[in-house]
Formats: structure tokens, sequence, C-alpha cells
């Protein structure tokens, strides 16, 4: 069963993948019905593996959208872009045995929006996509991927009792289970894809004097086959300034950041004084002490071509060891 479980996995994360291509297709192409039908199908595919896996909170999420995708297919709902802006969540739960509970989470998102806000979105390691509408005759021009746009997510949450001590597996008994008995061992493992880009030009061509980021214009696609913080991620050769007194065809979220990971644990033990217990806890936070690298605002003005596409900066703190305990009477 464990093997078909992750065969499913493999198969859904593939169909899922294609599903954000067909949903990508569908903002330039609307009205395509070979599209459509192509998202129906993979939900499809996915709902019946979900139910021959015995996911019943995937199969009612796929059969949601699934649906949605029918009308559209059908014409009997309008496509849209709120119609077409989708995400998918689906959460897989081991309820306690033999010690062990865990709960595992996957999301397919998209986030759209043409303002970010006067204050951002809260951190200054992301692109920025603008306060204020770039061109206030066309706001649509600023419509794309937000900042905090994220295709994929998946987080496992885990709680794992060990197996020795008075009562277990392992049955221990006066200093032995003292010192041995009654571990906890968690983790919480988070992994994600990219963030949105949106690539800017503060020469100001446009002679506008705009409040907000103008762009470029887009000569190709700008990604590059980076994959370490040395590598340089955009190609500034697929953007140029845009003509004196107008504004670039560039769009924003126009491409997708380094990935991001992170593992936190912990171990614990209860240490029972009769009604009174103490607890003593050791968490890591970022155990592995492994940096998240993240492309920010100057990395991505094509008037600052040194530092243009470049990892300049980390995007989560390093490993934080803790040691903590607390008294319960």
């Amino acid at each position: 069963m464990d093997e078909m479980l992750k065969d499913f996995v493999v198969e859904a994360m593939d169909l899922a993948a294609n599903v954000e291509e067909h949903l990508l297709h569908l903002e330039r192409d609307p009205d395509n019905k070979e599209t459509l039908n192509a998202v129906f199908r993979s939900f499809h595919t996915i709902k019946g593996g979900a139910g021959f896996m015995g996911l019943p909170a995937l199969v009612a999420a796929c059969h949601l959208t699934e649906n949605l995708f029918d009308a559209l297919r059908t014409g009997a709902a309008p496509v849209t872009p709120a119609a077409i802006e989708a995400s998918l969540q689906a959460s897989l739960r081991q309820r306690p045995v033999e010690g062990l509970e865990f709960l595992a989470s996957y999301t397919f998102g998209k986030a759209l929006s043409d303002n970010i806000g006067y204050y951002g979105v809260g951190w200054g390691q992301t692109a920025v996509q603008g306060f204020y509408y770039m061109d206030n005759s066309d706001p649509l021009r600023d419509y794309g991927p937000s900042p905090y746009d994220v295709r994929h997510m998946f987080s496992v949450a885990a709680n794992y009792e060990l197996p020795f001590g008075k009562g277990k597996k392992y049955d221990l008994s006066g200093p032995a289970d003292v010192a041995f008995g009654g571990w906890h061992l968690n983790t919480i493992f988070q992994t994600r894809t990219g963030l949105a880009l949106t690539v800017y030009d503060s020469a100001g061509q446009s002679f506008q004097a705009t409040r907000s980021f103008e762009r470029p214009d887009r000569l190709c696609k700008g990604d590059t086959d980076a994959s370490g913080p040395g590598d340089v991620w955009l190609d500034i050769k697929c953007w140029a300034h845009a003509a004196p007194g107008t504004f670039g065809n560039s769009g924003v979220g126009i491409l997708h950041g380094p990935g991001y990971w992170n593992a936190d644990l912990g171990l614990s033990k209860d240490i029972h004084f009769g009604e009174t217990y103490a607890t003593f806890k050791i968490e890591a936070f970022n155990v592995f002490n492994h940096p998240n690298f993240a492309l920010s605002q100057e990395t991505t003005n094509i008037a600052s071509p040194d530092n243009f596409g470049r990892i300049l900066n980390t995007f989560s703190a390093p490993r934080i060891v803790e040691l903590v305990i607390k008294f319960t009477y």
C-alpha cells in the first residue's frame, strides 16, 4: 500500500504541474476548449486515484474543481479570470498508531492582484509589484501574479513517541525509565516553489514621474538554468529600456525565484512528580542550518546591471536552538 501511495503522489504532482501550465495558457486564451478539457481530465484522474487510495478530502476537493471546469468547458458558465484562479488543497492525516502521528498537506495555488498596497507584502526580500499603478489610464497593466504567489507548497508535521519506557515496547523501569523513557520526537518540514518576480526599470523612461515602478520592454522569456546562490537567475539581455515617453510591455510576476525548504526538530520529555510534572524540551529551528535565497527588489532592476538576477540575501534565519523547561501543576 505504501508503494501504491507513493506512485499516486508522484502521478498527482505531475498532473498538478500540467494544470499549472494549462491555467497560464487559459489566461491568454480563455476560450480554448482543448485546454479546458485538459484541466477537467487532470482533476478527474486525480479524483479517481484519490478514491482508490481512500482519501475522501482530496476526492471532495477534486470533485468541486472538476464540476467548475465541466461547466466552463460546456459553456454552462463563462470563462472569467476569477474562474481560472485555482487553489487545490489536500491533506493526509495519520492518527496515532504505535506512537506515530502526522499531518501532510499539499497546496496548489495562484495569487493574482493589480496592487499590493502601500505597505507591500510585509517583508523586504522579494521582488516588488508596485504600490501605485504604473499607468493610471490602464490599471490592468499591473494585473498578474502577486509577489507572494506560490504555485506548489508541501508540509509535514509529525510526532513520534519513542518506544522506550514503562509499559512501552521496550519496557524500562527505575533510573533507566527516568533517563530514557517518555521521550517524544517531533518535526515540521515545509517546502515550496519560488515567489513571483517583477522586473522593473528605474531609469524613468516614461517621463511621467509615476509613483510606481516602471517596467521595461520584454524581448524573451528571461529565465536561466540557475540552481545556486552564485548563479545568475535572470538574463538581462531579455529586457530593454522602453522607448522614451512610453511604458514597457513587461508584465508583473512573470517569473519565479528560488524555491524554499525548512525543517524544525524537537525532542521533549515529561517528568512526573505525582500530579505535578515538568516538561523538558530541546527545539532546533532550521535544524540543518539550510540557507534559503531570494531575489530582492534591487536585483530585478535593469538599470543596475551589476546586481541584476543575482542572489544578494537570504530569506530565512540561521539555525536557532532553544532549551525549555516548563512546570505544570
